[in-house]
């Protein structure tokens, strides 16, 4: 058996499915790590690594989509052939191109929230990020909101893309998971 890399009309190649799956863990991983966080206090030992590994988690995530739309572009196959009605195939693609640009706006207001106040975003204790604005308490307030609606929206689209993948391979018993697997 071979290695297919590129997608084609019957499932996705390998570099599709690592892109694919690697970020939805990050994502899951962020999200959990997200909630965790937020409730820590300052006496916690957590109580600043856990925002550094937030805030580099969603830098990886940022430049893994960036690699994922990019990869897309360059090895754009037609859609595979499944019996579904136009409606239907417009509402996959609309609730994809949706959820890819979301993923953005979460990482964008996420790096605003870490950087608003002009302090640079440490990657990993690696290196650091520079701010690229600094901006009023109010305004990062504002970004954090917008950050936390876009987070909870994007966990909305997410449970949307699973049911869908569940009901077409439950029930309309369309092979759609053996397209994701390597």
């Amino acid at each position: 058996m071979s290695i297919q890399l590129r997608d084609d009309q019957t499932r996705y190649g390998l570099i599709s499915v690592l892109l694919h799956w690697t970020i939805a863990v990050l994502i899951a991983v962020l999200i959990g790590l997200g909630l965790w966080m937020v409730s820590l206090s300052v006496f916690d030992s957590w109580y600043r690594t856990a925002p550094m590994l937030h805030t580099s988690l969603g830098v990886v995530v940022a430049l893994l989509m960036l690699i994922r739309l990019l990869w897309r572009m360059l090895t754009a196959t037609p859609a595979p052939a499944v019996a579904r009605s136009p409606v239907m195939m417009l509402l996959g693609k609309l609730v994809h191109r949706v959820m890819y640009a979301n993923v953005f706006v979460v990482a964008v207001s996420g790096y605003l929230v870490a950087t608003g106040s002009g302090r640079a975003l440490e990657f990993f204790n690696l290196f650091s990020v520079p701010a690229m604005l600094h901006v009023s308490t109010r305004q990062v307030q504002l970004f954090k909101t917008l950050h936390e609606l876009s987070v909870w929206f994007l966990v909305g689209l997410i449970v949307l893309h699973v049911a869908a993948v569940l009901k077409h391979q439950l029930i309309d018993k369309e092979p759609i998971l053996q397209r994701m697997k390597p």
